[in-house]
């Protein structure tokens, strides 16, 4: 996720980054941070930062061959749609169940977000005080920045509306816990998509004399790390 500027007209090119977020899943913090620093460095314009640390339950694995999941929804070549999987409300970290199979359990959400000091020249993820982290005043510097970048391109510009504007975010609970849940449900659905495009490969490759539909492998995802413990646990 990030906000560009580009040219309105000639080739496209991206000229200006005031803010780059990233959003992982199951990964370590510092290791995450480090990431996020290296997506900075190429964007030196950057004024603010957002790190969304996602930590599962427990890893996910496919469902076994003679398991409830593969008896009922392993049959056939027929994919279900994301509507017909997931057929009833899940609440944030619960696990998606379907079929007697877990697809998803998200354990906690963390929210981090940098803003660009004034005595720095670029963001410095390793400031994790409350002046640098401070989210209230990080939307008004990248209107600056909009300010500033626009008389660099035109001195004689008037920016009178954008120095006026009073850049606010409205932040209520209820839609991020939607968003969470709707990012439960499209998850749980792309695994059950994954494991199931895997069964219907094995067919083609097993011919007619291949097992109905069901994978003869158990399919562990192993290239996260494991969950990290947080303090931050969304209910």
């Amino acid at each position: 996720m990030c906000i560009t500027i580009t040219p309105v007209e000639g080739p496209m090119k991206i000229i200006l980054v005031p803010l780059v977020g990233e959003c992982m899943c199951s990964e370590d913090k510092a290791h995450a941070i480090c990431k996020l620093k290296g997506t900075i460095a190429t964007h030196p314009s950057c004024n603010m930062a957002i790190l969304g640390l996602v930590c599962k339950a427990q890893p996910y694995s496919s469902p076994n061959e003679d398991s409830d999941a593969s008896k009922t929804l392993g049959q056939g070549n027929v994919m279900l749609l994301l509507e017909d999987f997931i057929t009833k409300y899940f609440t944030p970290c619960t696990s998606i169940t379907v079929a007697h199979h877990n697809w998803c359990h998200i354990k906690t959400v963390e929210l981090f977000i940098w803003v660009q000091g004034d005595d720095e020249s670029t963001i410095n993820l390793d400031n994790q005080d409350a002046k640098h982290m401070a989210c209230g005043w990080g939307l008004g510097k990248i209107r600056d920045t909009f300010i500033a970048f626009s008389k660099q391109l035109n001195p004689d510009v008037d920016c009178t509306e954008l120095e006026e504007a009073v850049v606010t975010l409205p932040v209520r609970w209820k839609d991020y816990v939607t968003a969470l849940s709707n990012g439960m449900d499209v998850t749980a659905w792309k695994m059950y998509k994954a494991w199931h495009e895997e069964i219907i490969k094995d067919q083609v490759l097993g011919g007619p004399g291949h097992s109905h539909g069901c994978s003869k492998h158990k399919h562990t995802n192993t290239s996260l790390p494991p969950p990290q413990k947080s303090k931050h646990i969304i209910y």
